[in-house]
C-alpha cells in the first residue's frame, strides 16, 4: 500500500480571496469584471471537472444524501444494518453522532471494486476523538475494530483483505453523553483499477491538502500586521497560512490546527516561530506533523511573551504540513489564549526592495506590550519613560544601519531593579543588563545587529514575573556613533511602508473598499505622519499579484492607489497636493514579492494564491526619496 494514494479521496478547494491588488485574467477589461467569477481559468476547469464527479457520485447515494461542496456530501448513517446507505469509494461523508446516555452508532457501507488483491484506505476526521471504527462482512463477521486518534488527528486504516465485488458494512460508535462530528472516505489504495477517477493531480500539494475552509476563511498578515482568525479544530479541517506570513488567533477549543505548503526548494530546511499571547500559568504547545499524523518536531513558548523558534528540519518540496497547537493544562481545563505563529521556509531568496508594516512612524510608550508580538515600536537616538505593573514589557526597534547599539536604562523605582535584555525576531537573547535600585544608569551592548532588521527590547523586575508592581523607568537605544545623518534619516518614511490585502481589502476588479472603516484604521498612521510633517510629500504605489495582462493590473493598481489617496484626503485632510500615486501592476514592481506563480516568471504555470496576496499591496513612500525617483523615472 502506497501511502501516498491517501490524497486520491481529497479534492482541491477552488476559493480564491478576494483582496487589495489582486488582478485576475478577468481584469482586462473592466466591463468583464462583474460576470467574471473570482478563480482564474486554470480553476474553474478542475471546479467543472469536480462537479461532474460529484453528480455522478449522488446518483449512488440514497436520497437522504445533501450536497456539501463539491467534494462533500452530507450523508447520515443508519441505526442498523439493514438501513445502512452506501458509500461511493472515493467520495468524503459527513455526518454525526449524537449524545446520549447509551451513547450512538452509525451504520454504512460500501462495495469493492471488481480488482483482486486491491486494498483500501479508510479515513475518519473532523472531531472523532475515541470514535470505535469497526467493518463487518455481509454475515456480520467482525473483520476490524479500532479507536480514533485523538486531538483532531486523521485516522487511517488499511483494509488489505476485502475480497473484489463484495459488500462491506462500517459501524461507527460512541460511548455515552459524546457527541461527534465526523468525516468517512473509503477509498482503493492503488490507483490502477480503482473506482475512484481522479486526475493525476493528486500528485500536487494543493489536491493532496484539501479542507472544508476556504481560503477566504483565513484573514492573514505579514509580520507587524494586526488582523485575526479562527483555527480549524482537527486536521481535516486545518486552516492553511502562507510562507512567511504571520497568522493571530485565539486559542478557545481543545486543540487548535494550522496548515502549510512547502515551496518546490528541494531539502529546504523550515523553522517555526510561536508567541504566546496571554499572561497565563500554562506554556503553548506546537506540534507538526505530516498527513498521516506523524509528530515530526514540536516546541513550547512560555508564559513571558517571548518569541520561541524550533527547527522543522528538511521537509518534502511541495506538501502540505500540519501545525497543532494548545495551551491548556489538559483537555479539560481549556481558557482562551492569544498567540503567534509564522513558518519560515530558511533556504527562499527574495530580491527588490524590503518593506514595512510601520515605515518608521514612532509610536509612544503610552501603551505597554505584554508579548514580543506587540512590542511597541520606538526609534533609536530617542530617550522613553514608562511605568506598569505588568510582568514584562516589550518594545521593537529597526536597526538603521549594521553595527553596535547600545541600549541605556535606569530604573526610578527602589524596591527591586530592573533587568533589559535584547532578542532578534527568533526569540534568542543577544544580551542583557540590570540597573539596580540605587538609580544610576546601566548599559548593554551588542555589536552585530543588522541593517534593515527589527530587533526586541524586554524590561522586567529583579522581582520575577508572579510578583509584579509599579515599575518605573526610563531608557534610550543608540546605534552606531560613526554614522551621520543623512536626507534618508530625514524622511517619514525611511523605508516603503507597505498596505497590504489583509489590512485593506477592495471588491474583485474593483477600487471599491469591501470595509471603509477597516480601511481608515490601516491608513491612519500614514495620515498622523503626514499632518505632522506637512512639508514632506509621499508617493503611493500600486502592485498586483502575477496573474492577468500587466496593462489590466497597471490600471487597476492605480484605481486603488488612487483610493487609497482619496480616504486619506477626505477621511483625515491630508492636502491633496502631498500625494501622488502611480499604478505598477507586477512586472514594474521593485519590491520584494511573494512567488505566485509555480514557476517563476512564467504566466502559463499554476497561480499559488497564498503567495499572491503578498504582492496586493500599496506602498507608500517619500517621493524625495531614491526608490520614489526611480519609480517614477521608470514609469513616467
Amino acid at each position: 500500500m502506497k501511502k501516498k494514494t491517501m490524497g486520491l479521496f481529497l479534492t482541491v478547494v477552488l476559493t480564491v480571496l478576494v483582496a487589495l491588488s489582486g488582478c485576475s485574467a478577468g481584469d482586462s477589461t473592466e466591463s468583464a469584471a462583474e460576470s467574471i467569477p473570482e478563480t482564474t481559468e486554470t480553476e474553474t476547469t478542475e471546479a467543472e471537472t469536480t462537479v461532474e464527479e460529484t453528480e455522478s457520485t449522488e446518483e449512488t447515494v440514497e436520497e437522504t444524501a445533501e450536497t456539501v461542496s463539491d467534494e462533500e456530501i452530507e450523508l447520515e448513517g443508519a441505526a442498523n444494518m439493514e438501513d445502512a446507505p452506501e458509500i461511493t469509494l472515493g467520495t468524503k461523508i459527513l455526518g454525526h453522532l449524537e449524545s446520549s446516555s447509551s451513547g450512538d452508532i452509525k451504520w454504512y457501507c460500501f462495495t469493492t471494486n471488481s480488482a483482486s488483491g486491491t486494498a483500501y484506505d479508510l479515513a475518519i476526521g473532523k472531531d472523532s476523538s475515541k470514535i470505535t471504527v469497526s467493518i463487518y462482512d455481509e454475515r456480520s463477521n467482525e473483520l476490524l475494530s479500532q479507536e480514533t486518534e485523538s486531538g483532531g488527528l486523521t485516522t487511517y486504516i488499511t483494509l488489505d483483505s476485502l475480497e473484489p465485488g463484495t459488500r462491506y458494512y462500517l459501524r461507527l460508535s460512541v460511548g455515552s453523553y459524546q457527541s461527534k462530528e465526523y468525516s468517512v472516505s473509503i477509498d482503493a489504495a492503488d490507483v490502477s483499477g480503482t473506482s475512484s477517477d481522479i486526475s493525476d493531480a493528486e500528485s500536487t500539494a494543493d489536491t493532496v491538502s484539501t479542507v472544508r475552509a476556504t481560503e477566504s476563511d483565513l484573514d492573514v498578515e505579514t509580520e507587524d500586521a494586526s488582523t485575526e482568525i479562527r483555527l480549524g479544530t482537527n486536521q481535516d479541517d486545518a486552516i492553511l497560512m502562507p510562507l512567511e506570513t504571520v497568522i493571530r488567533c485565539e486559542l478557545d477549543a481543545n486543540y487548535s490546527w494550522c496548515r502549510f505548503t512547502t515551496s518546490d526548494n528541494v531539502d529546504a530546511d523550515y523553522q517555526i516561530t510561536i508567541i504566546h499571547k496571554g499572561l497565563s500559568n500554562y506554556p503553548l504547545y506546537a506540534v507538526l506533523c505530516d498527513e498521516y499524523g506523524t509528530e515530526l518536531a514540536s516546541g513550547s513558548a512560555d508564559t513571558d511573551g517571548l518569541a520561541v523558534t524550533f527547527s522543522c528540519g528538511t521537509l518534502s518540496p511541495n506538501t502540505t504540513y500540519y501545525i497543532r497547537l494548545i495551551s491548556n493544562n489538559g483537555p479539560y481545563h481549556i481558557y482562551s489564549v492569544s498567540i503567534a505563529v509564522i513558518v519560515r521556509d530558511l533556504n527562499s531568496t527574495t530580491s527588490g526592495i524590503a518593506t514595512s508594516n510601520n515605515g518608521g512612524i514612532v509610536q509612544t510608550t503610552d501603551e505597554i506590550a505584554t508579548n514580543q508580538d506587540d512590542a511597541i515600536l520606538i526609534s533609536t537616538g530617542e530617550k522613553y519613560e514608562s511605568s506598569t505593573q505588568e510582568s514584562y514589557c516589550y518594545y521593537a526597534f529597526t536597526a538603521s544601519v549594521s553595527g553596535e547599539y547600545m541600549i541605556t536604562m535606569t530604573d526610578k523605582s527602589t524596591e527591586y531593579g530592573l533587568t533589559g535584555r535584547l532578542y532578534d525576531k527568533y526569540g534568542t537573547e543577544l544580551a542583557s543588563g540590570k540597573a539596580d535600585t540605587d538609580g544610576m544608569a546601566a548599559t548593554f551592548s551588542y555589536t552585530e545587529l543588522v541593517e534593515n532588521e527589527t530587533y526586541y527590547v524586554r524590561f522586567d523586575s529583579h522581582n520575577g514575573p508572579y510578583h509584579p508592581f509599579d515599575i518605573n523607568y526610563s531608557f534610550i537605544i543608540r546605534g552606531p556613533e560613526t554614522v551621520e545623518e543623512t536626507e534618508e534619516e530625514e524622511l517619514i518614511f525611511s523605508t516603503p511602508y507597505e498596505i497590504n490585502a489583509t489590512q485593506v481589502q477592495f471588491v474583485i476588479n474593483s477600487a471599491e473598499f469591501i470595509d471603509e472603516e477597516a480601511a481608515k484604521e490601516a491608513v491612519e498612521p500614514v495620515a498622523e505622519a503626514l499632518l505632522a510633517y506637512p512639508e514632506h510629500s509621499i508617493l503611493i504605489a500600486g502592485t498586483t499579484a502575477t496573474d492577468g495582462t500587466q496593462e489590466s493590473c497597471v490600471k487597476l493598481s492605480e484605481r486603488r492607489a488612487a483610493a487609497v489617496k482619496n480616504l486619506l484626503v477626505k477621511e483625515f485632510g491630508v492636502p491633496e497636493s502631498q500625494i501622488e500615486t502611480i499604478g505598477l501592476g507586477y512586472e514594474a514592481d521593485p519590491f520584494e514579492r511573494g512567488q505566485d506563480r509555480e514557476v517563476e516568471g512564467d504566466l502559463t504555470s499554476k497561480f499559488v494564491e497564498s503567495e499572491g496576496k503578498k504582492n496586493r499591496r500599496v506602498v507608500i513612500m517619500d517621493i524625495d526619496s531614491e526608490i520614489a525617483q526611480e519609480i517614477l523615472a521608470a514609469n513616467g
